[in-house]
Formats: structure tokens, sequence, C-alpha cells
């Protein structure tokens, strides 16, 4: 007989609204699950084959199934008769069985396998042949001078694409390189802002010394009087693909009379102490624009990098297609582009289930929530792409995750 549950896991077995319920490992959050299953059947009246049931693993599909199968017994021992027919499922599964409905748009036929292993020790085989063939490129010339062929293989070719990359969303190169340029465009824009403020708050309390001018002090303030506040210089697109740093990194040297300068350990006051801590301030913010700096040096190694990265990018997808073989990142996203690509799919599984649970859920891996939230949308709703919170059904979704995970909390 199953124990009774209490006031808060009442609360949520009846909840009326979408859910979350957050709860740790030993917490009754399999019991919460099955009373839930058991109110949508009797209170509800949902068949059970209209009800998705999601888990992780297969140890925690199979003990959900026994325990929601002994959950309605129990109350109500006429509705099992159908339990055949729920769909209960792990994950993977339920993401294989969308991506076979929709990977002929992809190039990918629908008998393929998830086979992780075999999909790594193919690229693995493919990387280093493809390095040394193309070890006259600049980048691969330049790289070799710290790195072996089979670790830039591995740490350049094979991780990044293989961790990052789908067969279905392969990674935009270019897109991505312009992404990052704005990037280090905003964060370098940034950093010397706060640079010459630190600067300038430095320069004016060395100037404003009140306390005893030791010869130290006096050098400081030498220091802090040689220093000509220069211009931010934006960093431009010829700047990276030319691998230009000499507007960056003159900006950055101007500031090295701090940069450089000891102040000696000893006797100490509050304005003295002041003084140092604007000294070490300055001085991090110097040290934090070098990265910038150094990504502006890379810029002829990038450009050079990122042809091989798309050929062998297609290469690793041709092996994954004429192979029918796919991780399981491949068909996590595989079955995301399907219901957010093809709205007629998307539909067809909308009006399979009139609920969907999911345990052990996780905010912080964005397809299996975009994936979630298209199962859960208003009907009506037939636009491509991820719909809003706004855009969901009321009382579809219901998920239990650990309380140290990141958890989505639905708004009102």
């Amino acid at each position: 007989m199953a124990r009774e549950l209490d006031l808060s896991q009442k609360r949520a077995v009846n909840a009326d609204l979408n859910s979350v319920v957050s709860a740790g490992a030993g917490s009754g959050k399999t019991s919460v699950l099955s009373a839930r299953f058991a109110h949508l059947v009797l209170e509800k009246k949902y068949k059970v084959d209209q009800i998705l049931t999601l888990t992780f693993t297969k140890k925690a599909t199979v003990e959900m199934y026994s325990r929601i199968y002994s959950t309605l017994k129990e109350k109500a021992p006429e509705c099992t008769a159908d339990f055949y027919k729920a769909n209960i499922k792990t994950l993977d599964s339920y993401c294989a069985y969308v991506a076979k409905m929709g990977c002929r748009f992809y190039g990918v036929a629908p008998d393929f396998t998830e086979d992780k292993n075999a999909v790594y020790q193919k690229v693995e085989e493919l990387a280093l042949p493809f390095i040394l063939k193309h070890r006259d490129n600049f980048a691969i010339k330049a790289l070799v001078q710290t790195k072996n062929f089979a670790e830039i293989a591995s740490g350049l070719f094979v991780k990044p694409i293989l961790e990052n990359s789908s067969v279905a969303e392969p990674i935009d190169f270019d897109k991505e390189i312009e992404e990052q340029r704005k990037e280090i465009n905003r964060v370098w824009k940034q950093a010397a802002e706060t640079l010459l403020k630190t600067t300038s708050d430095t320069v004016s309390a060395a100037q404003n010394y009140s306390g005893n001018i030791t010869a130290t002090i006096q050098k400081l303030q030498e220091a802090v009087a040689s220093i000509d506040m220069p211009e931010i210089p934006s960093i431009l697109e010829e700047d990276f693909d030319e691998a230009n740093i000499e507007p960056t990194e003159s900006f950055v040297e101007s500031f090295d009379p701090i940069f450089n300068f000891r102040m000696p350990s000893g006797k100490s006051n509050p304005e003295l102490d002041e003084l140092k801590e604007l000294i070490r301030a300055t001085r991090g913010c110097v040290e934090s624009l070098y990265p910038l700096v150094n990504y502006v040096a890379g810029g002829k190694i990038i450009q050079a990098l990122i042809p091989l990265l798309k050929e062998f990018q297609e290469l690793v997808n041709g092996i994954k297609r004429s192979h029918g073989i796919l991780t399981f990142a491949d068909v996590a996203s595989l079955a995301t582009c399907v219901l957010r690509d093809h709205p007629e799919i998307r539909l067809a599984e909308k009006k399979k289930y009139k609920a969907i649970m999911i345990d052990e859920f996780q905010d912080n891996n964005s397809l299996q929530r975009d994936m979630l939230f298209m199962l859960a949308e208003k009907t009506e709703r037939m636009e491509k792409g991820i719909p809003k919170v706004e855009d969901l059904e009321k009382d579809k979704l219901f998920f239990v995750g650990d309380e140290k995970q990141s958890i989505y909390r639905f708004r009102g």
C-alpha cells in the first residue's frame, strides 16, 4: 500500500496549472508522479495513453511503470486494463521516436542507430589523416609549434565538433565568429572604460596624497603624471582579419607606468592603503585586457582554421549519414528540429497528449526544455520556432526536478 502523501505533495498532485515540483532524492518524487498520473486518469478522465511520462534511465522507466501501475490498481483496478498502452518512456527513446518521423528532412535515414562510441571511433580515425593532409595550412603550421598533430586533431577538431555540432544543426562558423567578434568588442570597451576610470582615481589619489611624501610616493606621482589618458580604440574587422594588435596593444601599454609600479611593503596608513588598492585594481584592469589583445593577435590563425573546421564538420556529418550512426546529442537535436521546423508533425504529437510529466527535469538543458515546450504549446499555434511561456497550454506540463538543479518556474 502506498504511503500517505503530505500536504505539499497533495497540492502538487492536484495542481491545475503547469507546475514544477522541486524535490531532492528520497523525498517521494516517484510517489508524487504516480499519484499525479492516477489523479489525471481518475479525476480528469484522461486515458492512460494521453499522458506522456518521461524519465532519464531505463531503470527509472521500469520503476515508474511499476509504481504507476500499482497506484492505479490500488485506487481503480478497472483502469489498468489499457495500461499496456501507457506512454512511459526514457527521454532518449522518445527523442529517437520523434527524430525518425522527420529525419529524412535532414538527410538521415530512419533506420539510424544511436551509437556514440562508434561515432567517436570513426571520427577519431578520420581526424589525424585530415590534419596531416592539411599540414601546410597556416593555422596548422602555427599550432604545431606548441602541440603535436595528434593533439591538434583531438583537441581542436574531434572534441569541438562532436560536442558542439549535430547532424541537424551543424555549427555556423561564420556566424559564430561574427558573434565572437561582437562580444570581444563589447567586453573590450567595457573593460577599457573601467581601466580609464580606475586609472583616473589612482592618478587623483597619488597627486593629492597628503601623507609623508617619501621617495616612493614621489616616483609614483612622477609615474602617473606621465600618463596621457588615451582614447579607447575600436577593434575593426580588418584588425581581426590581419591580426593587427597595434591599436589595442598601444592602448594597454599606455598604462605601463602604473602597471609596472611596485609599492614597497612596510608602514601603512588608511590613505596609503587606499592608494595601494587602487594600483592593484588598475593592474587587474590591464591584465583583463591582454586576453582580448591575444584574441586579435590570433586572427590570422582563426581565419585559416575556419575553412578546415567547416570541411571537417561536413566529413563528420557525412560519416554519420552514410553509416547511419548518431550520438544522443544528434538524436535530441534532430527531434527538436523536427518539432520546431515541421508544425504538421508537432501538431500530431500535441494532439496525442493531454498531459506531459517528466522526472529529473533540468532547465539548463535547452534542447530538453524547448522540445517539451513545443509539445505543450496551444494546439492552434502552428508557427515554426520555440513557443514562449504564454503560448503554452495552462495545465499540460508537470515537471519534477532536483532542488539542487536549475529549475524553470512558470510565471503566474
